[in-house]
């Protein structure tokens, strides 16, 4: 087993990915993904006619003029403490995580429709994971069903914003959401054990 075998496991930008893939597909929605740092039309690139660009961390570096625009940041993400695999070398492997994302909602300086797309969003976040009637985690909703490697199992909004903040001829405001993730047991390479 090499760090290869491990690297998908670890690229938490797949979680960014996944949510932005999930926003875009919402039906009744307006969100268009933001095209990928390699395009050639990433500077100068609109969602088109309607539609509001939806950024990960990745994709706003290249395009900051948007707007309005939402826009994700996976951060802080932080093991959790006692769940491990022990990889066939030997290694001591972190299997699952506590992390936070940033919601960023930008708009021209309009409060309505600033306001507007905040509550969008805050509309959207509660169907990111999917609940059985038995209250359970439902593993093939949501955005789980967009991830090969991970299984979210918390997604919340936690201390919402409703500050508008005017700053270079938009308003701004963010919506932090706190999450749990782990590494799906059947993503291990052959030869691992976990706890």
């Amino acid at each position: 087993m090499t760090f290869r075998d491990f690297t998908p496991l670890v690229d938490f930008s797949l979680i960014e990915a996944a949510v932005s893939a999930f926003f875009v597909a919402v039906p009744g929605g307006s969100y268009a993904a933001a095209p990928v740092e390699s395009a050639t039309n990433r500077q100068a690139w609109l969602p088109g006619t309607g539609k509001i660009g939806f950024y990960t961390a990745q994709n706003l570096l290249v395009n900051q003029a948007s707007r309005p625009r939402v826009m994700i940041r996976l951060h802080a993400i932080n093991h959790r403490p006692g769940a491990y695999a022990i990889d066939a070398n030997g290694s001591l492997r972190e299997k699952a995580w506590i992390a936070s994302m940033d919601f960023g909602i930008v708009t021209e300086p309009s409060y309505t429709s600033h306001t507007a797309q905040r509550a969008a969003v805050l509309a959207i976040i509660p169907q990111l994971i999917t609940i059985s009637a038995d209250g359970t985690l439902y593993p093939g909703g949501g955005i789980n069903a967009l991830l090969a490697y991970h299984q979210v199992s918390e997604f919340f909004a936690r201390s919402v914003t409703t500050d508008v903040v005017p700053a270079e001829g938009a308003y701004m405001s963010t919506i932090p959401v706190q999450l749990a993730f782990n590494v799906l047991p059947s993503a291990w390479p052959a030869g691992m054990q976990t706890y």
